[in-house]
């Protein structure tokens, strides 16, 4: 292993471990939710999947859309019970697996680009960097495709972007990056990142 991809290890690894921490930003301070639980999870027709029942799956609502709140379930879960849980409780582990493997295969979108775009690749790429150890290679490779939406691998227009949209395509492109040990787009998503943080103007930090 080269230096730049023990390097590129080593920034997984650490990162994995933020986001297990609960480094996700809607997900800190969530206290405690007794409702989130495998036991309201309902299998799927394909073998080893899971979903919500209460959940409208055809609902394309651009703003508030309900697919969303699948895998937003999925993080607050992870979030509160931890990563022990889900590494001894082999029940637990499948329904949660089953729950990401349903969204893989279903792949819902929204008539928003914004879902397609940043919100599912943000959100589907925490849940699959924290499971990325347990993930059989066919889901490893659903979820780097996935991700792959919202990266500047292929959304060259990305850098261009300002703000906060900005920051979340950085974001996604460096997940897409760990998820394949792209060291380039590593490095471009790191360095666009820092060339948004600056003082005044219509972006950026503001004096105030």
């Amino acid at each position: 292993m080269t230096q730049e991809m023990q390097a590129l290890a080593l920034i997984k690894e650490r990162y994995v471990k933020l986001l297990w921490q609960g480094c996700v930003r809607e997900y800190i301070n969530i206290g405690y939710d007794a409702s989130l639980t495998t036991e309201r999870l309902v299998p799927g027709e394909e073998p080893g999947t899971y979903y919500w029942s209460d959940i409208d799956y055809k609902d394309m609502s651009r703003s508030c859309w309900d697919s969303a709140n699948h895998y937003n379930r999925l993080l607050r879960m992870l979030c509160q019970d931890g990563r022990e849980k889900i590494e001894t409780d082999a029940d637990y582990r499948d329904k949660i697996l089953g729950g990401v493997r349903y969204w893989l295969i279903h792949d819902f979108i929204n008539p928003n680009w914004w879902h397609n775009d940043i919100g599912t690749p943000n959100h589907m790429t925490a849940l699959g960097l924290m499971l990325w150890d347990l993930l059989p290679d066919d889901m490893r490779e659903g979820m780097a495709a996935l991700a792959a939406r919202g990266s500047m691998k292929t959304r060259t227009d990305i850098p261009k972007w300002t703000g906060a949209n900005l920051i979340w395509g950085v974001s996604n492109s460096l997940r897409h990056a760990l998820m394949t040990d792209d060291i380039e787009l590593l490095y471009a998503a790191a360095k666009r990142a820092e060339d948004e943080i600056y003082a005044g103007h219509t972006e950026g930090i503001q004096f105030d």
